[in-house]
């Protein structure tokens, strides 16, 4: 089954469109957002920023379920602000968040191979939420299709909407009390499975 629906393409530059695929920018994605690229993976850096395509949060499984990391934005968040111009309000959700995910998979197999760079890559973020989710975005291609070829393009191109497909199971750290969470944040395959998350998301 096909995890994409295809809107209308506004480029006709064969080094992107050839086996590309342009997904909407957001923080810290889903698995099936990563399960659906193979070759190429296109951000369009000027797209206007909309919340159902964009958003500013992922989830994750803790000790109490699942919950919501929000990046707080400071104004502009309508149809007509460039994703590359949002800017993040304040510094303490750095604090909240690096704390959650240390909290929710602290005991998960592979958080300490993993948990550091994704940390450092927090805490030294700026303002700019373009360029966090970018560098989010370069970690978890690294680790999880590091074949795959990044590409951030200012010219109008073609954009995806990934399709939540049924997730195969894999361990979570709290199965036991909750079951198996779908569509959270990719840190948790990592977190969970390590250097098998590739073989997973070949799996889709």
């Amino acid at each position: 089954m096909s995890r994409i629906q295809k809107k209308k393409s506004h480029s006709d530059n064969s080094m992107i469109n050839e086996n590309a695929i342009a997904l909407p920018l957001t923080y810290l994605p889903t698995i099936n957002w990563f399960a659906g690229v193979s070759e190429k993976l296109i951000i369009y850096k000027y797209e206007n920023y909309r919340k159902e395509n964009h958003p500013n949060r992922c989830k994750i499984v803790s000790a109490n379920g699942l919950i919501n990391l929000n990046i707080p934005l400071s104004g502009g968040r309508n149809q007509k602000t460039r994703i590359s111009d949002l800017e993040i309000a304040g510094t303490n959700w750095k604090r909240n968040h690096i704390n959650s995910i240390k909290s929710a998979y602290g005991k998960a197999p592979y958080f300490i191979y993993y948990f550091d760079e994704l940390e450092k890559i927090i805490k030294e973020s700026n303002d700019n939420y373009f360029e966090l989710c970018i560098q989010l975005i370069k970690w978890l291609k690294r680790e999880l299709i590091p074949s795959v070829l990044l590409i951030i393009t200012e010219e109008e191109i073609e954009i995806i909407k990934a399709v939540s497909n049924e997730a195969k199971k894999y361990y979570q750290v709290f199965e036991n009390k909750f079951g198996f969470q779908k569509d959270v944040s990719a840190i948790d395959l990592l977190f969970c499975k390590g250097p098998d998350a590739k073989e997973y998301l070949k799996q889709f």
